[in-house]
């Protein structure tokens, strides 16, 4: 009777010591503290002298004149320094210019300001925050882009992760779209979307909001379709 206690004690102890050594050889193969989680943050370039020149395409549907209207323009953005903001999280200071076409001058339009933070990338756009990422960058991580600011809730989503994508004419090889909203019925579309690349930031975004006939489908009243396209962008 003994022997036969004494053999059961062994096999548990030995159970045991098998299945300890399975938990501490999955976790030893799971982690790798030398490659640090890609969670995203170089969708969001902020080094000081980081810059990004846009084309800008826009479309006006005038309802008091019925008449449409299009314009092109240029758009040039500059990380010009760097700073700790008031919270104490880093931030970054972004002049914008403007001109009409390649033979006229920069214009300073604005300035803004941005903040790269653990969970999140934020731009304040004319005074207003919008949270432009959040991290990490994957399918399932919805977040709410008006946080920060006035003005209704909107769901941000990632799409197309990883992807490449061609704009203007250049090809990212890493992109992912940032979906805003998608509002498509017989009186309104409210189509609102960004897409980043790695390394390079925004290349893309699309605005259209405009209010359409209701017994005419395809006829716009009124609104506005805005396309930016990134040209170039440097340092590289």
């Amino acid at each position: 009777m003994n022997n036969t206690v004494k053999k059961r004690k062994q096999l548990h102890f030995q159970m045991c010591l098998i299945f300890i050594a399975s938990g501490f050889i999955a976790i030893v193969s799971c982690t790798k503290p030398d490659e640090p989680a890609d969670v995203g943050y170089n969708f969001f370039p902020h080094s000081p002298g980081h810059w990004m020149h846009y084309d800008v395409d826009s479309t006006v549907w005038d309802d008091f004149t019925s008449e449409v209207y299009n314009y092109n323009s240029q758009i040039l953005e500059i990380v010009e320094s760097a700073f700790t903001d008031g919270e104490g999280y880093p931030a970054l200071r972004i002049e914008r210019y403007y001109r009409k076409n390649d033979t006229m001058q920069w214009a300073i339009k604005d300035v803004w300001f941005a903040n790269l933070k653990p969970a999140s990338a934020e731009i304040v756009e004319e005074n207003v925050r919008f949270v432009k990422l959040a991290f990490p960058v994957k399918s399932n991580n919805n977040w709410n882009g008006n946080a920060f600011n006035y003005l209704p809730a909107e769901t941000y989503s990632y799409d197309n992760i990883n992807q490449s994508m061609t704009a203007g004419t250049q090809t990212y090889d890493s992109t992912v779209t940032v979906n805003h909203k998608e509002t498509v019925n017989l009186i309104e579309e409210d189509i609102r979307y960004e897409v980043y690349a790695r390394n390079v930031g925004m290349i893309y975004k699309y605005t259209k909001t405009v209010e359409k006939n209701i017994a005419q489908p395809d006829a716009i009243v009124k609104g506005v379709l805005i396309e930016y396209t990134l040209r170039n962008y440097g340092p590289k």
